[in-house]
């Protein structure tokens, strides 16, 4: 009798018909799957990100020319009204330096807009819930239940 109890349990251990390798085998497709799904979501996700930054970068770049030649000659102009109060190079240094300190911080800004750009948020998330799921497959259903 205990014999065939004996059996009977490593059956059920083996997986009852063909053992473990089918499972594992299984289990390996299905982890190949999930990893190849999850490379091809980042390189699509990367593909739409890079788009998204290089328009942006090109509409910031496509009015560059034409913003250095407006303020050249706007702080030329100031410079000039002021060069009777202040003399020439005490006015162009003035308009010089509070434009250097104005481009300054105009930069930092933009520069801070782009690298807030999140990359790779949807695989990022995706991951995460698979590893969520893995993790809970592995514990017992009364731990399972607990959380």
């Amino acid at each position: 009798m205990a014999t065939v109890q004996q059996d009977d349990r490593q059956r059920e251990a083996s997986g009852g018909d063909g053992g473990m390798v089918p499972l594992l085998k299984k289990m390996v497709d299905g982890v190949e799957r999930l990893v190849s799904n999850h490379l091809a979501l980042a390189r699509l996700e990367i593909g739409q990100d890079a788009s998204a930054l290089g328009s942006r970068v090109v509409e910031l770049t496509m009015f560059v020319p034409l913003i250095v030649i407006g303020l050249g000659l706007i702080m030329t102009a100031i410079a000039i009204f002021l060069a009777p109060y202040l003399g020439l190079g005490w006015s162009l240094l003035l308009v010089g330096g509070v434009t250097a300190i104005a481009g300054t911080i105009g930069l930092w800004i933009a520069k801070n807009k782009v690298s807030h750009r999140s990359v790779l948020d949807d695989s990022g998330d995706e991951i995460k819930k698979t590893a969520k799921v893995i993790g809970a497959a592995g514990k017992p259903a009364e731990l399972q239940k607990a959380e």
